[in-house]
């Protein structure tokens, strides 16, 4: 069953023999027990990628000439798995939502950078941070990077089509971070079934700050998110890349990135 921030305080309190309240902030120590809720629960989310976080969102648009092939990642955002774009047809009204793979920066770049700016169909732009390079302006586009985690950089746009990149034309399947509120009335964002653990995990927290032994809680939390980090490492980039020293990899790719990206490039 799920349950209210004010529910879950209480239940803490009591478990800890705390005084009765009717609202968060009816004591400083509800208050307090309200952020270690809030504490327990960041670390339950950070643990691995929830699937009642996976959302299927589109981009946002930039629609900056200068700049045709730029988009924004949505706000609250974690992860993202994989990018789909609208590459429909000059006069067809039909959708036609095609995969766009993703690109490390470094290889985004050589890619790019091999073109002729000065060919007619080709157009050199200037990113955010002042660096240029050179996109193709008769084609869908086929890859994407980006290289702070804010803006997604795809390689080409169809002038005939557009005169930029338009966020209501992706598809991105996404992880989300979900929004926390210091209200009575605030559920967090679980399934039903995961609220008994969030509130055995608050009481555990909290009986262990009262004893003096939260440090040893706290290692325990950094050792989980620092595993989990390491396999990540970004919102787009979508996992950590491997060299393989010479090695064949036993399987295609040597990525932990999810295979929605499409084959290795």
């Amino acid at each position: 069953m799920k349950k209210t921030l004010l529910e879950i305080t209480i239940d803490v309190l009591n478990a800890v023999d705390g005084d009765e309240i009717n609202s968060i902030s009816d004591t400083v120590e509800s208050l307090q027990i309200a952020g270690d809720i809030q504490t327990v629960y960041y670390d339950i989310i950070g643990r691995k990628d929830w699937q009642f976080l996976r959302a299927l969102r589109t981009l946002g648009s930039v629609s900056d000439s200068a700049k045709p092939t730029h988009l924004l990642v949505p706000e609250h955002v974690s992860k993202m798995e994989t990018l789909l774009y609208n590459k429909r047809k000059l006069g067809n009204d039909r959708n036609f939502y095609k995969p766009v793979h993703f690109k490390y920066p470094d290889e985004f770049l050589l890619y790019v950078n091999g073109r002729d700016n000065t060919a007619v169909n080709y157009q050199e732009v200037v990113d955010v941070n002042g660096v240029s390079f050179t996109i193709r302006n008769d084609a869908h586009p086929t890859y994407f990077t980006s290289f702070d985690d804010k803006y997604i950089v795809m390689d080409n746009f169809d002038s005939a089509l557009e005169n930029t990149l338009q966020g209501q034309y992706t598809q991105a399947l996404l992880f989300t971070h979900p929004v926390w509120e210091v209200k009575d009335e605030f559920v967090p964002e679980l399934p039903a079934e995961m609220f008994s653990m969030l509130i055995a995990e608050c009481m555990t927290y909290v009986i262990a700050k009262k004893d003096d032994q939260l440090i040893q809680k706290t290692q325990q939390t950094a050792t989980r998110h620092q595993r989990h980090l390491s396999q990540t490492h970004g919102v787009v980039q979508g996992g950590v890349r491997y060299g393989n020293y010479g090695r064949t990899p036993k399987k295609a790719g040597s990525t932990r990135r999810s295979p929605l990206f499409g084959e290795k490039n």
